[in-house]
């Protein structure tokens, strides 16, 4: 017979306010209920204690409830406890569950599921089954022992970690009787910082502590350490506070459109037109503006050097993308040091209509711009705004997130009627580069329906994204793909792969790339950036190697993700092979990509049917339309 209790199984919801219940509040789900119990009446009754405690859970509005994944002991295997997990995400879609995790199984603990004390195995087989539900999440346990391989701390990065869970064994006592964590303890509890997880302190206070402390205030020391760690970070820079806004945001990249198609779908490109806040970011990037200003005040030098001696004007710059006047600004610092040639003109060319009028008030209203000339980029002709072979030289940074994501060597092609033969492009060459990355985060931003219904495209796997990647980790470090030139030589504009005997240069390129993978990871797409050379040994990179050198680029240069519909799982010690096509056809550029190995995905974005790039928006014997 059922037996029914009457009385309360648990303290009423009264107890505390609607918002502390939300906003302090985790729920635990009690250790003794077994869904992988081998025995039916025990995995019955645990199911329905499960979504008993689960319902009271939604019942009084948590965020969240943490679930202890089954490890060890007598199993029936982890079918049922992802069945259930399956169901209670379905039944109960306002809360998040999170499985709770040890980064580490002791070596002598009793477990057919964990391999060499590593879990991750095991988060990835029940993610897997629950087809990466946004409300599942992580909530690790860190214990006295860490995964000393290298790589396996660094898969976490990747994965929806809410919740930290610190034992009382991971740290040690000091001198002085305090509770301190070792170096690689810090290191790894530092790293998650970043990603602003929730900490808690676990188990037992040690024998010790409690021989002179009470039990609240033996947590206080724990807790006060991890605070005091913290308060000991780094101060992030403008920079950073500001690239934190677009942390793990999908950012399709602006389609240029030729002025014909904005007068027939104007509400097309509208959102398209990249805003001021956008444009505010790249001025934050002063990293990237020095090292412009360096080179162009290096190809100013030997420029008055070469005319030394000869009856010779100033320099004539063409400055490709203007934004809000950050490389006008560039190129008259430049001129002013010592050694310089002088300016007779800059001629500023921005696609953007809405920047354009900022650029011609500062031309308008400061003295030091009483040389520049500003031009829409819609329809610029150079040979007739500039004249013919008149440019010295050219300096852009539309290099995208790629480097040829904005069209460069397009745009560069139909401006080289006004250049010198002798002319400086700056950058002179750039190469991009691509990453495996495995991005959790992305992923599900990709399969969220909200996402997908203010998308602009009808296949959201099927375009690249612009992102700051936050959330997520590189499968294997990246390898150089395309590579692009810009010769000094206005005759001939070309890439690295296109025929010299062809009559107009083709852009088109192909790569193969093939990355060796250490550790079993899941692969969510591959992150692109680039490395430019602007003047001989000048260079600027987007690279995540890059980023303690000189060059390195700053925050207005995020990396182009390319998604891959179904996260391809990667097998420790195996290749990975990914295809990457750019592909240009009349007037329209794209890329297409697919993963060969160790198994075949769907080929992205075929003839560009969801992303594409219009090369006719500044073809110039079209009209302007501004």
């Amino acid at each position: 017979n059922n037996i029914t209790r009457q009385e309360p199984f648990t303290r009423p919801d009264v107890d505390l306010y609607t918002g502390e219940w939300m906003g302090a509040v985790l729920g635990k789900v009690s250790e003794w209920i077994r869904l992988d119990s081998i025995h039916d009446r025990v995995r019955s009754n645990a199911e329905e204690a499960f979504f008993q405690e689960l319902a009271y859970a939604a019942h009084l509005s948590l965020r969240a409830a943490v679930v202890t994944a089954p490890i060890g002991g007598p199993s029936g295997g982890i079918a049922n406890f992802g069945s259930c997990l399956n169901a209670a995400l379905l039944r109960f879609p306002t809360l998040q569950i999170w499985l709770r995790l040890p980064v580490r199984v002791p070596d002598s603990f009793p477990s057919s599921r964990v391999k060499d004390g590593d879990t991750w195995e095991l988060w990835n087989a029940l993610r897997c089954m629950c087809d990466s539900h946004p409300n599942l999440g992580v909530a690790l346990e860190v214990g006295a022992l860490l995964p000393t391989a290298p790589g396996v701390l660094e898969r976490w990065t990747a994965e929806p970690l809410h919740l930290m869970l610190l034992s009382t064994s991971a740290f040690q006592m000091n001198r002085h009787s305090f509770p301190v964590l070792s170096k690689p303890h810090q290191a790894f509890v530092k790293a998650a910082f970043r990603y602003q997880p929730q900490l808690a302190i676990c188990h037992r206070l040690p024998p010790k502590i409690l021989e002179t402390q009470t039990v609240t205030r033996g947590y206080r020391l724990y807790i006060d350490y991890i605070a005091h760690m913290f308060g000991k970070q780094p101060v992030p820079s403008p920079q950073e506070q500001f690239c934190a806004k677009y942390h793990d945001v999908l950012i399709a990249p602006p389609k240029l459109l030729a002025p014909q198609q904005l007068r027939a779908n104007s509400h097309v490109d509208a959102p398209r037109l990249i805003p001021a806040l956008t444009l505010a970011a790249v001025e934050h990037d002063t990293a990237k503006y020095e090292c412009y200003t360096n080179a162009l005040h290096q190809s100013f030098v030997d420029r008055a050097a070469a005319a030394a001696g000869s009856v010779k004007g100033g320099l004539v710059v063409l400055a490709l993308g203007g934004a809000r006047g950050g490389m006008v600004n560039a190129v008259i610092e430049a001129s002013k040091r010592p050694g310089a040639a002088a300016l007779v003109a800059i001629h500023v060319v921005e696609m953007n209509p809405m920047a354009v009028q900022t650029l011609r008030s500062c031309a308008a209203n400061n003295k030091e711009w009483s040389c520049v000339q500003v031009h829409q980029g819609r329809g610029f002709n150079a040979e007739r705004s500039v004249g013919r072979k008149q440019v010295d030289v050219c300096v852009t940074d539309l290099l995208g997130a790629l480097g040829d994501d904005e069209l460069l060597p397009e745009w560069l092609e139909t401006m080289a009627a006004a250049f010198k033969d002798d002319v400086v492009c700056i950058p002179s060459k750039f190469e991009s580069f691509l990453a495996p990355l495995s991005s959790d985060a992305l992923h599900t931003s990709l399969r969220d329906a909200s996402f997908c219904a203010r998308s602009t495209s009808d296949h959201p796997f099927d375009s690249p994204y612009i992102v700051c990647i936050n959330r997520g980790s590189h499968v294997a470090p990246a390898q150089q793909c395309f590579s692009f030139s810009l010769p000094a030589s206005s005759s001939s504009l070309s890439s690295s792969s296109s025929s010299s005997s062809a009559e107009k240069p083709s852009y088109s390129q192909q790569r193969s790339l093939t990355f060796n993978v250490s550790e079993s990871r899941v692969l969510h797409g591959f992150a692109g950036y680039f490395e430019a050379v602007l003047y001989k040994d000048l260079t600027f990179s987007t690279r995540p190697e890059a980023t303690q050198t000189a060059g390195a680029g700053g925050p207005s240069q995020f990396a182009l993700y390319f998604p891959l519909r179904a996260p391809v799982y990667l097998v420790h010690d195996t290749e990975c092979t990914f295809e990457l096509w750019r592909r240009s056809e009349s007037a329209r550029v794209w890329y297409e990509w697919a993963v060969t190995a160790p198994e075949i995905t769907a080929l992205h974005n075929v003839m560009g049917h969801s992303f594409s790039m219009t090369t006719s928006a500044f073809l110039p014997h079209l009209p302007q339309l501004w």
